[in-house]
């Protein structure tokens, strides 16, 4: 009788319950996951081109064939060029893929390469002589911003002598801030007023 009542009150040993604190942990952990990707994402998003144009194949005169994105500057300038019911001069084109490295005029990869189906569709065309304008936004420097849009005119004009366009159908004009087409007390405004533009002063 005295052993079974030792038995009784002798204090009996729980087992740890180790799953539930792993349970906490692991969900604690899922949500700091989340919420990382949920901070990452907006940032890989910018990695992703603003505008994902489909490519279009353009017969040009001669046989050549290039390929340009559907909307682009070159796709617009190719169309215009072909209809021959509207031979009104000048006609303006704005470029909406072509950039360069900030504050410097020297042109990003891909922007090479809209000069250089650009380059293609004016050999296509050797009546069309063209006009580059460079504009930039309302700035506190006003020298260096015209300073800036004279290097990138010269440089546009250059790469496109040195690809095969004849010196004398190119002309090139830096205007920097000296004709806005929108106000500069926005950032949009400002976008609006950085503009690189194509003339076709004959054709």
């Amino acid at each position: 009788m005295a052993r079974n009542e030792r038995r009784r009150t002798e204090p009996r040993r729980e087992t740890q319950n180790w799953p539930v604190p792993v349970i906490v942990l692991s969900g604690i952990a899922l949500v700091g996951l989340a919420w990382l990707y949920a901070q990452s994402a907006p940032i890989l998003e910018t990695m992703v081109p603003a505008r994902a144009a489909r490519m279009a194949d353009l017969e040009l005169p001669g046989g050549v064939n290039v390929s340009v994105p559907e909307g682009s500057l070159n796709y617009s300038l190719q169309q215009w060029l072909a209809d021959t019911t509207d031979a009104t001069v000048p006609k303006r084109f704005a470029f909406d893929d072509l950039d360069f490295e900030a504050d410097s005029a020297k042109l990003t990869p891909d922007s090479v390469a809209t000069i250089n189906s650009l380059v293609t569709i004016l050999q296509a065309y050797p009546a069309v002589a063209v006009r580059l304008e460079v504009h930039s936004e309302n700035g506190s420097d006003a020298l260096a911003g015209k300073q800036l849009s004279f290097d990138r005119a010269i440089t546009l004009r250059e790469l496109m002598i040195r690809r095969g366009i004849d010196e004398t159908r190119i002309d090139a004009e830096a205007y920097a801030d000296e004709k806005p087409v929108a106000a500069s007390r926005t950032e949009e405004g400002r976008a609006e007023n950085r503009r690189i533009e194509l003339v076709v002063a004959e054709r």
